[in-house]
């Protein structure tokens, strides 16, 4: 067979095929014997008819159809045998039967593009540290004793620690009355909620049951540029307190420890050490997240590289898919991909793609593979989790694309960290004192209990 490659871009490919008689003659073959099992001809049992008479009645139509499989056929041959990546459905642009009876096609199709990398060892990162703080665990075991707490009847609102049921009527603007066409509202609001207005939460302290007022919230959900004119609507409503609930929340002691863990620990001391590390472990995640993000925008900028049509086609559908399972949805109440959604998400998307590229080279070319010890942590997790063998549970996981590539894109990213230069910022790129940054709290206390023991010693 012969090919010819043409370049129509980085990443964009283009190649003529012709095959010979002799290298059709296996296709044809194929093609009259899957066709001779359909056809019946007088004086011949159906699936008896000799080829030689197919071919004279049929031949020109059978062999025109054929012309689609020897296609498919000989591209996954030439993409196998030459290790072709392929992105995207490769498109067929020409095909022919010549004078000669040979057979040519021409495909276009999207690969990943082959580039010479920049520097990726050294690079310059702002590493954000932060050291949880007695407060912080503090103030995450209120909050869970409050989330975990009872409501209780009150005859007024004391602080935010309260739930109010309440009553919102629309007052009609022109007439200052209740409006009879807005249904009344029913609402319970928690007043220590982020969400719960400022203003609503002024209005509702002090409050007793049957007290009713008028709030008109300010404008909270729109931005205007400097100087820009707008005349917004603020709506006023007339609010009725209903009820009134304080929440009391559960006493720290050994007995709501055990419960609360489910006997994983046993005393107000264990619970706030395995807090602190919880705090502590999502600090770190958001770190390494803020340098791998600053990885991907510097190689991304210091590579020059035709993300492929197609893959960022594919990657706008992805992030549009994952952003709305984030909020809630399903896939099978996703609306159609918007233009409009299209062009928002094609930066993000053409980075993400230019990114997959620039791991899969350095993969390449540092030889990085998957080892057992990189999945034994995850099996062993889902083999006590679902009953399973841990060599049985390893070698599933080895054949998840989803999970493998996951894995290599934290070996590419350790391995560019190792020879990374890092500077020790807090999370809003300022530069740490170092004399003046703690350990993390839970840390701090078991450097003082070493201490004591010492001096006791």
């Amino acid at each position: 067979m012969e090919h010819k490659i043409e370049n129509i871009s980085p990443s964009k490919k283009k190649i003529d095929f012709t095959l010979s008689l002799d290298e059709l003659k296996p296709h044809y073959d194929k093609a009259y014997s899957e066709a001779r099992k359909n056809i019946s001809q007088p004086g011949f049992r159906k699936g008896k008819v000799p080829v030689s008479v197919i071919k004279k009645k049929y031949g020109p139509a059978i062999e025109h159809e054929a012309g689609q499989d020897i296609v498919n056929a000989e591209f996954s041959k030439y993409a196998q045998e030459n290790s072709v990546k392929i992105i995207g459905a490769p498109q067929l642009t020409e095909m022919k039967k010549n004078d000669d009876g040979s057979f040519s096609f021409t495909i276009e199709f999207d690969t990943i593009p082959d580039i010479e990398l920049a520097d990726y060892k050294g690079l310059t990162l702002d590493e954000p540290m932060h050291a949880v703080t007695e407060d912080e665990i503090n103030d995450e075991i209120d909050n869970i004793l409050r989330n975990q707490g009872e409501l209780e009847p009150a005859d007024s609102v004391a602080d935010e620690h309260y739930v109010v049921g309440l009553t919102l009527r629309k007052i009609d603007s022109e007439t200052n009355e209740i409006s009879q066409e807005d249904e009344p509202q029913e609402t319970n609001v928690y007043l220590a909620d982020k969400n719960v207005l400022p203003e609503l939460k002024e209005n509702l302290l002090n409050t007793k049951e049957g007290d009713v007022f008028r709030f008109t919230p300010d404008d909270h959900t729109h931005t205007h540029e400097e100087g820009e004119e707008h005349d917004h609507e603020h709506i006023t409503y007339e609010v009725t307190v209903n009820d009134i609930q304080k929440l009391v929340p559960k006493e720290l002691n050994e007995e709501f420890v055990k419960e609360y863990t489910k006997d994983r620990f046993d005393s107000p001391d264990d619970l706030r050490e395995e807090i602190g590390y919880q705090l502590q472990e999502g600090w770190d995640k958001q770190s390494r997240q803020a340098m791998e993000n600053q990885i991907v925008d510097q190689l991304t900028a210091a590579n020059e590289i035709e993300a492929p049509e197609a893959a960022i086609d594919e990657m706008t559908g992805v992030i549009y898919a994952d952003m709305h399972r984030r909020y809630g949805g399903n896939d099978q109440n996703r609306p159609p991909l918007s233009d409009e959604m299209k062009e928002e998400l094609r930066p993000m998307a053409e980075k993400s793609v230019k990114w997959e590229i620039i791991r899969g080279k350095i993969v390449e070319t540092e030889g990085l593979k998957i080892e057992d010890h990189d999945i034994e942590p995850f099996a062993q997790q889902e083999a006590s989790r679902n009953g399973m063998e841990v060599d049985q549970v390893v070698k599933v996981l080895k054949t998840n694309p989803q999970f493998t590539t996951s894995i290599l894109s934290k070996k590419v990213v350790d391995f560019i960290l190792d020879f990374a230069i890092t500077n020790e910022t807090d999370f809003e790129g300022n530069p740490i004192d170092q004399t003046s940054f703690s350990t993390t709290a839970y840390a701090e206390k078991e450097d003082s209990e070493d201490k004591e023991q010492t001096d006791e010693e």
